[in-house]
């Protein structure tokens, strides 16, 4: 994503903007999780995932929350929904609904560029289409870092090439 952050920079926006090892797609906001969930927590999430294909993504858009015109994050998307994302997304919600209270805002395929200080207009960025591979889900856990945050990885869930079905294992 340096080349959205380059452009951003280019027309004056002066962040600050996530560092590369923060960024990342966030398929479903967890929240605080009881510590004696965290492991039945992954088992669901290994056993919701198990038959999870690989696929790419597509990014053409920046755009920015809550709105362009008062951005305070901007971010990189997707003009079109990409129904991979969404399947997984759902999947990963539905297996985690039983161990933490979810934010039920729809999933938006973004990732995050910057968190402003200071809410600006958004400039129009043309962005020159980038593909990303998703090939694992990991569940982090975020934790203070001073007036940030960092994460942990706390299990990573690997997709397969292709999905099983009863026919190939015979």
């Amino acid at each position: 994503m340096l080349h959205a952050i380059r452009q951003l920079e280019s027309q004056g926006v002066c962040g600050p903007f996530e560092p590369a090892e923060k960024q990342h797609v966030t398929l479903a906001f967890l929240g605080t999780v009881d510590a004696l969930k965290v492991v039945p927590l992954i088992d669901a999430l290994r056993c919701a995932l198990q038959r999870g294909r690989r696929f790419r993504l597509r990014f053409d858009l920046v755009s920015a929350f809550p709105n362009e015109r008062r951005a305070r994050v901007i971010w990189a998307g997707a003009r079109k929904a990409q129904p991979a994302f969404v399947d997984l997304a759902e999947n990963v919600r539905a297996a985690s609904r039983p161990f933490a209270k979810l934010d039920e805002k729809q999933a938006v395929l973004h990732v995050t560029l910057a968190r402003l200080n200071d809410p600006v207009q958004l400039v129009r960025i043309d962005l020159e289409p980038r593909e990303m591979s998703v090939d694992e889900v990991v569940l982090f856990e975020s934790l203070p870092n001073g007036k940030t945050t960092r994460y942990e990885v706390v299990e990573r869930f690997p997709l397969t090439l292709q999905a099983s079905s009863p026919e190939r294992s015979r």
